[in-house]
């Protein structure tokens, strides 16, 4: 085969395994996830010990579920018991609580997933076992992500022998430079106008202001003879230009500049309330202090990942 048609061959293999792992990966999460609903048994530790964490995260979103459907219950307690003007608060207080479960229960599920694709693999490999209820409702799913991984296997086969015509790389060096540096590139753009170009709060307040004053005064002294004399029904208040220079100048600059000021003083505020406080006992006594604090090889910060839908 010539170097252009081992070339194409090879870049045809890529494309196909790419797919095929897109592909297996979902499928394999999604039997991990039915199978942590199974009875599996294993004599290995480090199964079991994925079966155990399996166990755990999901103990811990069903206690999410459970604190959900609780909230609904006293939120329905207090809607009957409070005055009128307080049950639009038990909505909010209710809404904010169970959104804030739900994104906890979304991100414990996104840590799952990896756990549920590893607890399918270790069952395709044989280090997990089924009870014999299950083994026949799970034979066929198991036997055709064998048969994927049979595939897979053969491709990646075929594309290490292509490869070695190739010298071990599918398109040239200075190709592969050119595209990582143009993805760089859209990548940069992409985060420049995201981040730059979209109007953020202060620019809001800002062009509220600018909205505010052309709305509220007026310059024009043709609209403010015509008003005098009740020709024109304006609302608009009739200023000189040199004032209306200034506040369409100063007002949404001192509007911007308040906006932000106030925001970062409540994302302060925010975090300093919100922040856990990291007791001096948490560390080993010979890392309290600056130098005991850097002689420490690792300090691990847990949080309570998870959230419901």
């Amino acid at each position: 085969m010539n170097p252009s048609g081992s070339s194409l061959r090879a870049l045809e293999l890529e494309g196909r395994l790419l797919l095929l792992r897109f592909f297996r990966r979902r499928s394999l999460r999604a039997l991990g996830e039915r199978l942590s609903h199974a009875q599996l048994t294993s004599d290995e530790l480090a199964a079991q010990s994925v079966l155990a964490r399996v166990a755990s995260e999901h103990h811990r979103l069903g206690s999410l579920r459970a604190a959900s459907s609780d909230s609904l219950v006293q939120d329905r307690r207090d809607y009957a018991a409070v005055a009128g003007w307080a049950r639009p608060l038990v909505v909010g207080r209710g809404l904010l609580e169970r959104r804030v479960l739900s994104a906890r229960a979304r991100a414990l599920r996104q840590a799952l997933a990896p756990l549920h694709r590893e607890l399918a693999e270790r069952l395709l490999d044989g280090e997990l076992e089924l009870d014999p209820a299950s083994r026949e409702a799970f034979a066929a799913e198991v036997k055709q992500h064998q048969e994927t991984r049979r595939v897979v296997a053969a491709l990646q086969e075929e594309l290490a022998v292509v490869l070695t015509t190739l010298g071990g790389r599918v398109v040239p060096a200075w190709l592969k430079f050119l595209g990582a540096e143009l993805w760089l590139l859209v990548w940069t753009l992409f985060n420049d106008v995201r981040l730059k170009m979209l109007p953020r709060l202060p620019a809001l307040a800002g062009m509220a202001a600018g909205y505010w004053v052309t709305r509220t005064f007026t310059d024009s002294r043709v609209e403010n003879f015509f008003s005098q004399l009740g020709l024109h029904h304006s609302r608009r208040h009739f200023i000189s230009s040199e004032r209306m220079t200034r506040l369409h100048f100063w007002l949404p600059l001192l509007a911007g500049a308040a906006c932000s000021y106030l925001s970062s003083r409540l994302g302060a505020f925010i975090r300093n309330r919100y922040a856990v406080p990291v007791a001096v006992a948490d560390f080993p006594p010979e890392s309290t202090g600056a130098a005991g604090f850097l002689q420490s090889d690792s300090i691990s910060f847990r949080g309570s990942g998870p959230g419901l839908e």
